[in-house]
């Protein structure tokens, strides 16, 4: 009769916490939270660690689809039309400014319209890309003719590096609720008294636009 109790009493703990992780889970609480919560619980006796141990995979694996949701929710959380100035850096110094608009549309699941107008009387420029999400923090910028530059996602930042014509460029997106902030780098190899396993790149030119949101 006692481990009848016993065992009723521990099963309404395990219920009660795996309704509450939900809970938590719901309101986007850290997943180290969730863990101490479940600990809480956690059941005394030898017999029920394979208890706890089923709760714990049930428990990473929820958490494991929460953050490839997040991750695929990157881009529908920039969906609308952004405005900004965007400032233009040469050896350390601002050169020039022009207005930019950016356009952020979902066309399916995983891909979405990704349109950059510069907005200069001397030479206006459109850039029509897509942004494809390919799995976990994982994008793609399909910028056409073939052009495919990775990005990865961590936690609003979405950073690409990549390297043309011997130039070294680091793009970043960092999503600030309405606001989204952009910045791209070039770096070119520089001659170094260093050790010859490290190499330094002089950073000679930056781009960067704090875009506000206008719509939706």
């Amino acid at each position: 009769m006692v481990i009848n109790c016993y065992l009723r009493d521990k099963k309404m703990n395990i219920m009660k916490t795996v309704q509450r992780v939900k809970k938590l889970k719901q309101f986007k609480i850290e997943p180290f939270k969730l863990f101490e919560l479940l600990n809480q619980s956690r059941p005394v006796a030898k017999h029920k660690k394979k208890i706890f141990a089923f709760l714990t995979c049930t428990l990473l694996v929820l958490l494991s689809q929460s953050a490839v949701a997040q991750s695929n929710n990157f881009g529908k959380e920039c969906i609308g039309t952004w405005k900004g100035t965007m400032h233009m850096y040469s050896q350390g110094r601002l050169r020039d400014s022009i207005s930019v608009v950016l356009e952020v549309a979902q066309q399916n699941d995983s891909v979405f319209k990704w349109k950059m107008d510069y907005l200069s009387e001397k030479m206006p420029l459109t850039k029509d890309y897509r942004l494809i999400y390919k799995g976990r923090n994982h994008y793609q910028t399909d910028e056409g003719d073939g052009i495919m530059l990775d990005g990865y996602l961590f936690g609003k930042r979405l950073i690409s590096v990549f390297e043309t014509g011997g130039i070294l460029l680091t793009s970043a997106y960092e999503l600030r609720k309405d606001e989204l902030y952009f910045e791209v780098t070039s770096s070119n190899k520089e001659k170094s008294d260093s050790d010859p396993e490290v190499q330094s790149y002089q950073v000679g030119f930056l781009q960067n636009v704090l875009f506000k949101r206008v719509s939706k």
